[in-house]
C-alpha cells in the first residue's frame, strides 16, 4: 500500500499497491535530515485511467543514489530501465 496526502482535507488517503502509469509532478528540496543528509520530496501523479487516476503520491527520498535506495529506485520506474554504475 501507498500512502498519499489529500490536497483538500488533510486526511491521508491510500492507493491499493499496484503498478500504474504515472507522471513527476514536482519535487522540492527538503530540510537535510541530521542522520541521513540532503532529501528531497518527489510527487508522482497517476495518470492511468481507473479509480487513482490524478491520484498524488508522494516520497521523501535520501539524495544518496547506490542500487537500494528510493531515489534511485524511483529513477529507474521514470525512464523504465536499470541505471548501469
Amino acid at each position: 500500500m501507498v500512502t498519499l496526502i489529500a490536497t483538500t482535507a488533510g486526511e491521508y488517503l491510500t492507493v491499493d499497491e499496484g503498478v500504474y502509469d504515472a507522471v513527476i509532478d514536482s519535487y522540492t528540496q527538503e530540510d537535510d535530515h541530521p542522520e541521513y543528509g540532503p532529501r528531497v520530496k518527489i510527487v508522482v501523479r497517476i495518470t492511468e485511467e481507473g479509480d487513482f487516476l490524478d491520484s498524488k503520491v508522494s516520497g521523501i527520498c535520501s539524495l544518496k543514489f547506490s542500487d537500494k535506495t528510493k531515489l534511485r529506485t524511483w529513477a529507474e520506474a521514470a525512464i523504465g530501465r536499470k541505471i548501469e554504475d
